[in-house]
């Protein structure tokens, strides 16, 4: 969690709700190995409270410094994504230094891992695997109303160390450029020369036009046509030529120079890899897809994720019938975020749409071990919005693992989606729009028992209701019992 303490501000360019003097109790940071180095300062591992963390050390001499140092920091601890780096804490060591704590992640930067591939390009299969994560991450910070501004192979980490075979998870990094991004115009100059975008660049020469989220867009175009091909799409001896041929750009080129192979076994591989660049980089933000937009593209959609464990599937839509309204509605909330390629690891081919065939969803609950005559009480847990409808989403969170929803991370996150008039707390009409009069009125009464009617509830008070209940009980045996509404029988409501 990210600590707030007394502040001893300097002056008034320093001033700022981020910049606060470390404790004496929290002195006491073990510096590790270098992990990095940039303009900014330098990234070390290290050791804090116990756990090994990831220290950025950044000089501060400016006040342009201090302003990137803030939205860093403001960024960071509003975003709460597998994909995206977490903060742990942040504070000043001094008056020209200051550090950002975060995870660590020993894989390093994704430029280096190109960098050491066999002609600095990725195979397919990882390529796709960066993609759906970047993409996934992106995703979520425009639905969070912000935009990166700056993603290129050296803000994308990999979370543990790699060589050869499947890549492993990628996260991505450094919000200093980032900007909140509610419809309001953007034209300030943002991003490294490869991978901007041609909006951006005539907003920040000419201000007749201005540029929104879908600048990120493009530059992930740049990243994986970097990943399959071992360059970038556009390019010049100076910052200027690279500019002047994005900005001149009508559409990428995929052509192989005399004595190289590159492109053509991919256009014959996988044509849709193709497809999905010339896509993200139209030159026309209008017609670029969103992040969203993107993910329904075959080059996303084919991957192919190791499908859960049937047993692990089993006893997680077990845990699920037992558990509270309030959790199930948590999980999901958590699982309407996952993308389709997420929700096909749990669903297969289901997991394509938004709703499945009754005859469908009978099939698969069978698959998990339920027997016929219990089909519809596993339903009525199953069907958390009591529309009736038998909803993919719904279905992924009853099966979905643990760590994917109970974290205090995952629990705001679900808090931000109920929260539909944006103001920090969720009413009970709020409620009753997801879930139905009934419903809503028990879960009010599960985050305050016994008290007088609510008709709100905070952050704070799912933080508490979480912290003083326990995890979803282990499997009680191997009968599932169920009461008429999808309940539990002989098990204490977690």
């Amino acid at each position: 969690m990210f600590h707030l303490w007394a502040a001893q501000k300097t002056d008034d360019q320093l001033k700022s709700p981020y910049l606060y003097t470390i404790p004496d109790e929290y002195v006491g940071i073990v510096l590790g190995i270098k992990l990095g180095s940039g303009h900014y300062g330098n990234v070390f591992a290290a050791t804090y409270k116990g756990e090994q963390v990831a220290v950025k050390k950044m000089q501060i001499k400016t006040p342009k410094d201090v302003k990137m140092f803030n939205r860093e920091v403001a960024f960071m601890r509003k975003l709460h994504h597998p994909n995206i780096l977490k903060l742990v804490d942040g504070f000043r060591l001094s008056q020209l230094e200051y550090i950002i704590i975060t995870e660590i992640c020993s894989g390093g930067e994704l430029f280096d891992a190109i960098t050491k591939q066999p002609n600095k390009r990725f195979k397919i299969s990882n390529a796709q695997r960066v993609a759906k994560d970047v993409l996934s991450a992106i995703q979520y910070m425009h639905d969070m109303n912000v935009v990166h501004r700056d993603l290129k192979p050296e803000n994308i980490l990999l979370s543990a160390p790699w060589t050869d075979g499947p890549i492993p998870p990628v996260k991505v990094i450094d919000f200093g450029l980032s900007a909140d991004w509610k419809g309001t115009p953007l034209y300030h100059f943002c991003g490294t020369p490869y991978y901007i975008a041609p909006e951006v660049l005539e907003a920040s020469e000419t201000r007749s036009t201005s540029y929104g989220k879908k600048c990120d867009i493009w530059s992930l175009g740049v990243i994986v046509y970097m990943l399959l091909g071992g360059y970038p799409p556009f390019r010049g001896d100076t910052n200027r030529e690279i500019y002047t041929n994005i900005s001149n750009s009508q559409s990428v080129l995929f052509e192989d120079d005399p004595g190289e192979y590159i492109w053509k076994p991919i256009k014959e591989k996988a044509p849709e890899a193709i497809q999905f660049i010339r896509r993200l980089l139209k030159k026309n933000p209008l017609y670029r897809p969103s992040a969203r937009q993107a993910f329904d593209s075959s080059f996303i959609r084919n991957m192919v994720l190791e499908p859960i464990e049937h047993a692990v599937a089993t006893d997680n839509l077990h845990k699920f019938v037992h558990m509270s309204k309030l959790k199930r509605l948590i999980r999901y909330e958590i699982a309407q975020k996952l993308t389709v390629v997420d929700k096909r690891r749990y669903l297969g081919e289901f997991g394509d749409g938004n709703e499945m065939s009754e005859d469908d969803a009978q099939v698969k609950l069978q698959d998990y071990g339920v027997e016929q005559e219990t089909i519809k009480i596993v339903f009525n847990a199953i069907d958390v919005t009591n529309d009736g409808e038998w909803d993919v989403s719904e279905f992924v969170a009853a099966v979905m693992e643990e760590h994917l929803y109970n974290t205090y991370e995952t629990i705001k996150r679900a808090f931000v989606e109920m929260d539909a008039n944006d103001n920090s707390e969720v009413s009970l009409s709020e409620l009753v729009s997801i879930v139905g009069q009934e419903d809503a009125k028990a879960i009010f009464e599960e985050l305050f028992p016994g008290a007088d009617e609510q008709l709100k509830f905070t952050k704070e008070d799912l933080r508490r209701y979480f912290e003083t209940h326990q995890p979803p009980a282990e499997e009680k045996g191997d009968e599932m019992d169920y009461d008429e509404d999808g309940n539990g029988l002989n098990c204490s409501v977690q």
